[in-house]
């Protein structure tokens, strides 16, 4: 059985974190799209938004791709509390392709690693084949 506090209401929701029915909010929180599309061989982009406590320290998002995707950036440090990032990277073929986000760093003396990940697919390729219509 899973609860979610976010839909309970403020003093709900608390009270289910505190008993220990739902899990704690995350130290750092992404928000992304769960897929983005993309065309092949051509330069694309998708972008996220982060936000972290302000006792946070020495923050870094760290962006690995699957086989076929060529990132421009392979880590980036933050330095706001909250912000966007625009992820430039390329589609070289298609498939079942991901941009894997790993933000880690420092909050309250302790380590802390948060994972998402962004699937990505080809755009449909339009047919290169042309109708003829023949005339009589």
């Amino acid at each position: 059985m899973a609860f979610n506090p976010d839909q309970m209401g403020f003093v709900s929701g608390s009270f289910a974190r505190m008993a220990g029915l739902t899990p704690p909010k995350p130290v750092f929180e992404l928000d992304h799209p769960a897929l983005a599309r993309a065309s092949i061989g051509e330069n694309n982009e998708v972008v996220v938004n982060y936000s972290m406590p302000d006792s946070a320290k020495d923050v870094k998002l760290k962006l690995s791709g699957t086989r076929n995707i060529e990132l421009m950036q392979s880590v980036i440090a933050l330095e706001e509390e909250e912000g966007e990032i625009n992820i430039a990277y390329q589609l070289t073929g298609s498939g079942y392709d991901s941009i894997t986000l790993e933000l880690t760093g420092e909050h309250k003396g302790e380590k802390v690693r948060h994972v998402a990940r962004i699937y990505v697919r080809a755009n449909k390729i339009a047919s290169t084949t042309t109708d003829q219509v023949s005339s009589r």
